[in-house]
């Protein structure tokens, strides 16, 4: 079954096929406009090495790889095992 369904053309690195349920076009774009994104970055083994040098120093390569990519970061914070990053993806129109 999996063979089956996750072919090219149903799946794969560059697409994906979704359904919307019916919503109109300006109802998804008002979502994608306004969607916030929660990433949640783990130390390897979960080792208890993330200080406040190492994640200013993440935050501001996050920061500034996002300028490139229009996303701008909402909210950071951290613990000595893993990183909590909100942040808004704008989408690029054409």
């Amino acid at each position: 079954m999996k063979r089956k369904r996750w072919k090219e053309y149903f799946w794969s690195r560059s697409f994906c096929l979704l359904t919307t349920g019916g919503a109109p076009i300006e109802v998804i774009k008002n979502y994608i406009e306004h969607q916030y994104d929660h990433l949640v970055l783990v130390v390897k083994y979960r080792r208890q090495v993330m200080d406040d040098t190492i994640s200013d120093y993440a935050k501001d390569m996050f920061v500034r790889l996002g300028k490139n990519y229009n996303i701008s970061l909402i909210e950071w914070n951290h613990d000595m095992d893993h990183v909590h990053i909100l942040f808004k993806a704008h989408p690029n129109r054409e």
